[in-house]
């Protein structure tokens, strides 16, 4: 018999011990957020356990074809979510890869248990604030309404990282890794911010928001960057792997260095630059040069990095 109380433990198992990886998405160690749904489905008997493991677009007809309906297409917000109905982001026929996100609502008061980048792993978050820094993309929520499991006509899609991410933008001296860059800042206001992939932005810019830490990742592991930072009062705390600064003492960083580890370092530099409140915008610097000016007491406010293949 079908349980979705069976398919939201499944997920709330998983909290804090699995991370996030479209490449290293059967688990048990990582999934991505369409992965995730689909085991906690078939944990939860909505669908046979020999299922395909398909992605954001095969679940529309999956779901569709093991007693699920909608409850309201393409919503813009409003919508009558339940515990236990599951969301899907993205316009129909569009959600592969990045494009795309699931999820299953835990209560009837918005929140959602979902496999998602930001956090890097399997969280509840309040859905209308996800989605709305997610830029509000058409939502789609299906309810299970009953009927025998089926077996989905829907195969696994395999892709690489580089097809995932084919239709963004790409800058010229990027190459888009086989390993996953991420990286957060921890702030003065608000703590630690989310996870941010290669060359967007981690942080602010002009809201007096300055950085106290910084933690750079590759592939989910702290021990591929090197990270030196300059703290006000302080000066250079030395290197040290994965991440650096200090929390809740309000003593900002003023510059970073950053070098890779490895066989990585022998592929790719490390590119990075930092804001800094009243300054902008420093040079794109690389491989343990200084980014940040010291010695005036300005603090970094935001900061990008990215891999450029040597």
């Amino acid at each position: 018999m079908s349980d979705i109380n069976t398919s939201l433990k499944w997920m709330s198992d998983r909290q804090g011990s699995v991370t996030y990886s479209m490449i290293y998405r059967y688990g048990p160690l990582s999934y991505d957020c369409s992965s995730a749904v689909y085991y906690a489905l078939i944990a939860g008997g909505f669908l046979p356990p020999n299922s395909n493991i398909g992605n954001t677009e095969t679940l529309f007809n999956d779901l569709e074809r093991n007693g699920w309906q909608q409850v309201q297409p393409d919503t813009n917000g409003n919508y009558p979510a339940k515990r236990g109905d599951v969301f899907i982001w993205g316009k129909r026929g569009f959600t592969l890869g990045a494009a795309g996100h699931t999820g299953i609502f835990v209560d009837d008061n918005d929140n959602i248990i979902h496999c998602n980048y930001g956090y890097n792993g399997i969280t509840v978050n309040p859905h209308d604030f996800i989605w709305s820094i997610n830029g509000q993309p058409p939502i789609t929520i299906y309810r299970y309404v009953g009927g025998a499991p089926v077996q989905p006509q829907s195969k696994i899609v395999k892709r690489t990282y580089s097809q995932y991410n084919q239709d963004k933008p790409v800058q010229l001296g990027y190459v888009a890794p086989t390993v996953g860059l991420s990286y957060r800042l921890h702030l003065t206001k608000h703590g630690w911010g989310l996870y941010v992939a290669d060359s967007q932005l981690a942080g602010s810019t002009g809201q007096s928001n300055t950085a106290e830490a910084i933690e750079v990742r590759i592939n989910n592991s702290l021990d591929w960057v090197n990270i030196d930072a300059h703290i006000a009062q302080k000066g250079w705390t030395g290197y040290k792997k994965g991440t650096n600064g200090t929390t809740g003492k309000a003593l900002q960083m003023e510059a970073i260095k950053l070098t890779l580890n490895g066989e990585l370092a022998k592929q790719y530099k490390i590119v990075y630059r930092v804001h800094q409140s009243s300054i902008g915008w420093s040079e794109w610097v690389s491989d343990g040069r200084q980014a940040g000016i010291i010695g005036q007491r300005k603090g970094i406010e935001a900061v990008e990095i990215k891999l450029v293949r040597k």
